[in-house]
């Protein structure tokens, strides 16, 4: 039996600009027949490939997410967060490192680190121990 309608109607019940992985629709297939679905998409125009693996509903002319905000979902998906933000959302000093040459971006999760490419930016998940963590919020 085809996994299409059920990857369909899980999309379709996303709000709009709602980041998912794939792997959030792995439970309806094997790897390749959602990954074909995916691409299926994507070509349509229903979903937008944002980086490998993360998607987002919605068509080309809605907003993207910011890198900050990508950041921080996939950080979420790997059980870990972000450190050094403020309670009201805005970066506090040492959290965040943008190299403007190398489109680097850079930010501190308190568990295991990660990197993957988002547009022209490479977003770089970094882990930090407490230990350097309670020396950065000193400073």
């Amino acid at each position: 039996m085809s996994n299409t309608p059920f990857v369909r109607r899980h999309v379709n019940r996303l709000k709009e600009r709602h980041i998912f992985e794939s792997e959030d629709v792995l439970g309806y297939g094997a790897r390749s027949s959602v990954d074909t679905v995916l691409k299926e998409l994507v070509r349509k125009g229903q979903i937008v490939r944002l980086a490998r693996g993360i998607y987002m509903r919605g068509d080309d002319n809605t907003p993207r997410p910011t890198p900050e905000e990508l950041a921080a979902f996939r950080a979420e998906s790997l059980g870990c967060s972000l450190v050094c933000m403020q309670s009201d959302g805005s970066r506090a000093s040492k959290s965040f490192n943008a190299d403007q040459n190398s489109k680097r971006l850079e930010f501190f999760v308190n568990g295991k680190g990660s990197s993957f490419r988002y547009g022209e930016f490479k977003i770089v998940l970094k882990p930090i121990s407490r230990k350097n963590l309670r020396k950065s919020k000193r400073q």
